[in-house]
């Protein structure tokens, strides 16, 4: 999830995994204002089997409450793992790790988009221009990282049941 600035619109982005080397990041959906973000989240939850979601809480405030309001849990990233996940994808990107199929609408946010230095010594996305939106190459980007940080969780423990006759 990344939004516009002042929240005048909201993107959503997904990423999957396209083979074992490869994640394939595509643009969802992108819509005026926000309102509508937390309920769309809600149903892409119950669709895809509880897909993790993705934000920066600073750039997601105005929708924080919103979700929380519906249950909605979420991945905050701190400034280290927005810097983290603008390096990984800059990397993934130019090695072929990291694919889109070519959205229009993502590459010309990618175009749009330039960095500013952010946390201890990374940088993320910013604005070539504040009249053109970036938050398709945001909302990948944190995709991306998302994934590869759902991959790396350990495995969670189920109980063990018995049954009995």
């Amino acid at each position: 999830l990344a939004l516009g600035r002042g929240g005048g619109f909201g993107t959503i982005a997904a990423a999957s995994r396209f083979d074992e080397d490869t994640i394939f990041v595509e643009h969802e959906k992108t819509e005026r204002g926000t309102v509508w973000v937390a309920k769309y989240l809600q149903g892409l939850k119950a669709e895809l089997n509880d897909a993790l979601i993705v934000l920066d809480p600073k750039n997601a405030s105005p929708v924080l409450v919103d979700l929380q309001r519906l249950g909605i849990k979420y991945l905050a990233m701190n400034m280290d793992e927005i810097a983290a996940a603008h390096s990984g994808f800059i990397e993934g990107s130019n090695s072929g790790m990291i694919i889109h199929r070519g959205q229009q609408e993502v590459s010309r946010s990618l175009e749009y988009a330039t960095v500013r230095p952010i946390g201890r010594s990374g940088f993320t996305w910013e604005a070539s221009d504040p009249s053109k939106p970036i938050s398709q190459a945001q909302a990948i980007t944190w995709a991306a990282w998302g994934l590869r940080k759902f991959e790396a969780l350990p495995p969670k423990h189920k109980p063990i049941v018995r049954g009995y006759a």
